[in-house]
């Protein structure tokens, strides 16, 4: 098991351990997601999903025509369960 500890800054962060950096090759620029299941709090390193300028730009005109109806709930939905925070690109 490889473990590791960080404190907290005055700004709130963390420096995640060479040890752990390394094992799993986070490099900067990273995105990390932090979840709380437990009473424990995980740390998940995803890629971002690829996208083209063309899908984000049809993603928008549909949100914005959703957003001018009664359908705010709906694109809320649409957010969350497309896995918008990522990929998980080590299998976690």
């Amino acid at each position: 098991m490889t473990r590791g500890s960080s404190k907290v800054t005055r700004n709130g962060q963390i420096t995640i351990p060479k040890a752990i950096r390394d094992r799993f090759n986070v490099q900067e620029g990273d995105t990390v997601v932090f979840e709380v299941q437990d009473g424990r709090v995980l740390l998940r390193f995803v890629d971002p999903v690829p996208m083209s300028r063309e899908d984000a730009e049809a993603i928008r005109r549909g949100i914005q025509q959703l957003l001018e109806g009664e359908a705010v709930e709906y694109a809320d939905g649409m957010y969350t369960d497309s896995g918008a925070e990522g990929v998980d690109r080590r299998g976690r």
